[in-house]
């Protein structure tokens, strides 16, 4: 999630945060504590008040620091604000994100055609990203590439698990048709359940098992859709 830009935009934002004080909830990002989590494309609790951050954005946090993750050379792609803000200033950690144009991100870089060395990184952050890219196995390879040997990437994806394979359809290229095939006007294909074998995953994480129904209920964690909910496929150099 981007975070307001305007004067007016952030006086909101602000309004809104202390609105919302409370203690039900409590975001792991900017550790900010809510009697609840806002509403956000059709989900209840999806929002942090706080940073913006989503329940994606939370899970993934907490995987991160919880399992000693965030150290060496980290390239980001699709990166929220919230957890970049934190990421950039992390002792230890040398972070860089990426995006297509550089407009939300520190860099511009085509995840098909990236311009890093071999092995550059230790870790790669690839959140809600292959869905837009039409040359999917291409951004694999690039991935693959710029990871030293032993290094490792955490993908997520919106999966539709009743999906039993992945759906792609390149006589869709109106961003109506996209809806109606795919559920997002700017996809370019629906993740299903062969997701973990389709990006070679070598472990699945299941963040909500591993923390608990209490930690996920009050950290937010659980998207609640056709798309939820969210697991980080592990892939590894």
């Amino acid at each position: 999630m981007r975070l307001p830009g305007s004067p007016l935009a952030r006086l909101r934002a602000a309004s809104t945060r202390l609105r919302e004080r409370g203690d039900a909830v409590a975001c792991p990002i900017c550790d900010g504590r809510f009697a609840r989590f806002l509403p956000y494309g059709g989900r209840e609790g999806a929002l942090c008040p706080g940073c913006g951050s989503a329940e994606r954005h939370r899970l993934l946090w907490l995987w991160l620091t919880e399992e000693d993750r965030l150290g060496g050379r980290m390239l980001a792609f699709g990166p929220d604000d919230a957890t970049e803000a934190r990421l950039r200033t992390r002792p230890g950690l040398r972070y860089l994100s990426a995006d297509i144009d550089g407009s939300q991100a520190m860099t511009a870089a085509d995840i098909t055609r990236l311009p890093f060395a071999d092995g550059a990184f230790d870790s790669v952050l690839c959140s809600h990203v292959l869905e837009h890219v039409e040359d999917e196995r291409a951004a694999l390879a690039e991935i693959d590439r710029v990871l030293r040997p032993g290094g490792w990437a955490a993908i997520m994806l919106p999966v539709d698990r009743t999906v039993p394979e992945t759906l792609e359809d390149p006589s869709a290229v109106t961003r109506e048709q996209r809806q109606a095939r795919f559920g997002h006007s700017d996809h370019v294909r629906l993740y299903g359940a062969d997701t973990a074998a389709r990006v070679g995953a070598s472990e699945v994480v299941d963040v909500l098992a591993r923390v608990g129904a209490e930690s996920a209920r009050r950290h937010g964690l659980r998207r609640e859709d056709r798309f939820g909910p969210d697991e980080i496929y592990l892939r590894t150099r």
